[in-house]
C-alpha cells in the first residue's frame, strides 16, 4: 500500500451509501458478481448491525468493505464478507479489514465464522484458506433466461391463490421457514424483509389455507431477480405445488421485464438440482462456504 497512514477503517455510517454503491458496481464488473444494496436493507444494517460492519477509506476513497453478521438464532456463529475495490487489491487492505472482523468476532465470543466465496475467484479462496478457513459446503447458482421462456403463472390451478404476505402474518411466515429449512427468523428480520421495497414475499393458499411461501428480490440495476425460500408445508408436498410456486415467481419477474431469474441450491441437494434443471434452469456459478473455528473465548476466573 502506498501509505498505510492514509488508510482509515471505521464502522459504517449513513453517508457511506453512495461510496458503497460505487464499490459494489466495480466489484460486480470485475468479478462478475450480482451484489446490490437496497436503501431499506442499508437502513436495517445501520440500525441493527452497524458495529459489525467496517469500511476502509484511502485518501477519502472507499476501497474496502467488511461485514460480520451474527446469526440471530445462534450467537456463537457469524457470517462474514470482505470486499476490496479491484483497483486497490494486493495492498494489504484485505488483511487489515480481516483483522478488524476477527477482532470484532473474538470480542463477541463468536466461536465460528463462515464466508461464502465464488469458486472462480481463486485469490479470495487462497486468502481465506491461508487464514485457516476450511470448505464445509458447496452450492450452485442457477439461472434461467426469462425472455426465452413461455408465459409463466398465467394458468391457475384449481383452488390455488397467491397472496402477498401482510405485516401481521409474520408468525405464519416464520413457522413455515422453520419447518422447511430449520431457519429461525426474528421479528426484526421479518420486518426488514417486509419493508424492503426490493423484496416481495408471497403465500400460496389452497381453499383459504396457507400451505407455502416464496420470496423474490428485484435487482433492477442488474436486470435480474432472485428467487428465495420456495417452501411447501410438509403434509402438502409431492403434489406439484412447488412447481406452481416457482412458475408464479418466474411470471412475476418476467412481467417486470427482467432478463434473468436466479436461485441458489446446495450441491448435495441433487433432487432440487434436477427439479430446477427440468424447469429450464442452467448452472451459472458455484460457491464455496468456508468455516473458521475460533473457539470460545476463555472467561476470566
Amino acid at each position: 500500500m502506498k501509505n498505510s497512514r492514509n488508510l482509515v477503517v471505521r464502522n459504517i455510517q449513513k453517508d457511506d451509501k453512495p461510496a458503497i454503491d460505487i464499490l459494489i458496481a466495480a466489484s460486480n464488473r470485475v468479478d462478475k458478481l450480482e451484489y446490490s444494496l437496497s436503501d431499506d436493507w442499508f437502513n436495517f444494517v445501520l440500525k441493527e448491525v452497524s458495529q459489525g460492519i467496517f469500511v476502509a477509506y484511502l485518501d477519502n476513497i472507499l476501497v474496502g468493505l467488511a461485514t460480520c453478521l451474527i446469526d440471530s438464532a445462534n450467537h456463537s456463529l457469524a457470517d462474514c464478507n470482505l470486499l476490496v475495490h479491484p483497483s486497490y487489491r494486493n495492498q494489504l487492505i484485505g488483511s487489515i479489514l480481516y483483522n478488524h472482523l476477527l477482532g470484532y468476532a473474538q470480542a463477541g465470543n463468536i466461536e465460528k465464522i463462515n464466508i461464502c466465496i465464488k469458486g472462480t475467484i481463486t485469490s479470495s479462496l487462497n486468502f481465506a484458506i491461508k487464514r485457516g478457513f476450511k470448505p464445509i459446503s458447496y452450492s450452485r447458482e442457477m439461472v434461467v433466461k426469462l425472455k426465452e421462456q413461455g408465459d409463466y403463472g398465467q394458468k391457475r390451478t384449481r383452488n390455488l391463490t397467491f397472496k402477498p404476505v401482510n405485516n401481521w402474518q409474520g408468525n405464519i411466515y416464520k413457522g413455515i421457514m422453520f419447518e422447511a429449512f430449520g431457519c429461525i427468523v426474528t421479528e426484526e428480520l421479518f420486518q426488514t424483509f417486509f419493508q424492503d421495497t426490493s423484496i416481495e414475499i408471497y403465500f400460496l393458499e389452497r381453499n383459504d389455507e396457507i400451505i407455502g411461501i416464496a420470496s423474490i428480490q428485484i435487482r433492477e440495476n442488474l436486470s435480474l431477480g432472485y428467487i428465495y425460500d420456495i417452501a411447501i408445508i410438509k403434509k402438502y408436498r409431492g403434489q406439484g405445488l412447488g412447481t406452481c410456486l416457482l412458475q408464479f415467481c418466474l411470471g412475476k419477474l418476467k412481467r417486470k421485464n427482467l432478463k434473468e431469474a436466479l436461485l441458489t441450491v446446495e450441491e448435495s441437494n441433487k433432487k432440487a438440482l434436477n427439479f430446477y434443471t427440468r424447469l429450464g434452469f442452467q448452472e451459472k456459478e458455484y460457491y464455496i462456504t468456508l468455516e473458521k473455528v475460533l473457539g470460545a473465548k476463555k472467561k476470566k476466573a
